[in-house]
């Protein structure tokens, strides 16, 4: 290790060293876990930033400690084999979340298929011994996906195409230049020159990919958050609560201003 590091070279450290700093790093994830969760609960108090909380500030901070596994692990003068370490990580990581969580929550949350439809409402003809879940079994039951679930499954299928970019040219590389894996340095030059370009179109694609997807993160937000709006104010003034010119005042006064004219001249 570099003598100008401040970090101690782990293959100086016994099982326990090793098992202590483990522990001190599951503590820090612990408490930034619990950091984060207070924080965006706080953040959710401010009207203007609520919509954007779940939907494009929490997956961002979420991806950070993986990202950040991926760089400092390329930062070395091994990077080509050190990176693995950190792509491992996330992979891992990945791989997790798309299996557990998913399957407790469909088996916690299913309900009885009937017709096709999931029966979440009691139906008018059901009995007193009526409930959501009867059936056991795998083909009868389930969980109904709403929209969103449905566009984040097809964004996450076409940006895991991304890894192509760069997995292709990288088998390409190594049956062209298999001496590389055993240290020839004139051919790890080779290789690194020609998965050069497909690097950099990868990295453009995936920042482009990420872009779009906070984008139609914060428009399903949105669109959510308007949605919730509308329902309570039709709920408001079905219950007496405010007249029909109270709940419409804000687009009352949005059409005022655009025509030049005055709220009460249009109410």
């Amino acid at each position: 290790m570099s003598d100008w590091t401040p970090f101690i070279d782990p293959d100086q450290l016994t099982n326990p060293q090793l098992l202590f700093f483990t522990a001190v790093y599951g503590y820090v994830l612990f408490s930034a876990a619990g950091m984060l969760s207070d924080g965006s609960e706080l953040l959710l108090l401010v009207p203007s930033l609520a919509g954007l909380i779940g939907s494009v500030v929490l997956p961002v901070l979420g991806a950070v400690p993986d990202g950040m596994m991926v760089l400092f692990s390329g930062l070395g003068s091994d990077a080509q084999n050190q990176v693995s370490v950190g792509v491992g990580a996330l992979a891992g990581s990945t791989i997790m979340l798309l299996t557990m969580p998913w399957y407790l929550a469909i088996l916690g949350g299913r309900v009885d298929i009937v017709g096709g439809e999931c029966q979440y409402t009691k139906p008018k003809n059901a009995s007193d011994s009526w409930a959501k879940l009867r059936n056991k079994g795998w083909f009868d039951t389930g969980v109904k996906a709403g929209g969103p679930i449905a566009t984040n499954g097809k964004l996450m299928l076409l940006t895991s195409c991304l890894f192509l970019i760069i997995q292709v040219p990288a088998y390409i590389a190594h049956s062209t230049y298999p001496e590389c894996s055993s240290g020839n340095a004139k051919q790890c030059a080779e290789a690194a020159g020609f998965e050069k370009v497909f690097s950099i179109v990868g990295a453009v694609a995936c920042l482009f990919l990420f872009c779009v997807y906070l984008y139609i993160q914060a428009t399903q937000a949105n669109q959510e958050t308007a949605a919730k709006a509308v329902r309570k104010r039709v709920a408001a003034i079905q219950s007496g609560e405010v007249t029909l010119a109270g709940a419409c005042k804000e687009m009352i006064t949005a059409a005022s201003k655009r025509r030049g004219g005055s709220a009460e001249a249009l109410e």
